[in-house]
């Protein structure tokens, strides 16, 4: 897996600012973990129970490395997490926006990392 990440991490470096190429690659398959670096336990919610929501929740997921984590950054049961993940059910709407946050510091974090 470390080879896999810094060849993405060599392949980003080069591209040129604003390039989302490697963005597109994750938008237009099936599963999203195939062109990235696969996190052991972000369990990914079936085609037809993808929303926004559980996207995001999976990206959170990923970003701090599985559920336990989310679900300790939330303050949440791990099993509540899960639910959310696969879709089964809605979150509450702070613990969605939560989930937006980590997502959006991720991102800001990643931009000042490449300027």
């Amino acid at each position: 897996m470390q080879l896999r990440q810094r060849t993405a991490d060599k392949r980003q470096a080069a591209a040129p600012r604003g390039d989302l190429s490697m963005i597109a690659a994750l938008i237009v398959t099936d599963d999203p973990r195939r062109n990235s670096v696969l996190v052991p336990d972000c369990p990914l919610a079936p085609p037809s129970r993808r929303t926004t929501c559980v996207r995001a929740f999976h990206r959170a997921c990923m970003i701090l490395g599985g559920v336990a984590q989310l679900a300790a950054q939330l303050e949440l049961s791990e099993a509540a997490v899960r639910t959310w993940l696969d879709g089964r059910e809605e979150p509450p709407e702070n613990a969605f926006l939560s989930v937006v946050e980590i997502v959006l510091f991720d991102s800001a974090a990643g931009r000042r990392r490449n300027t």
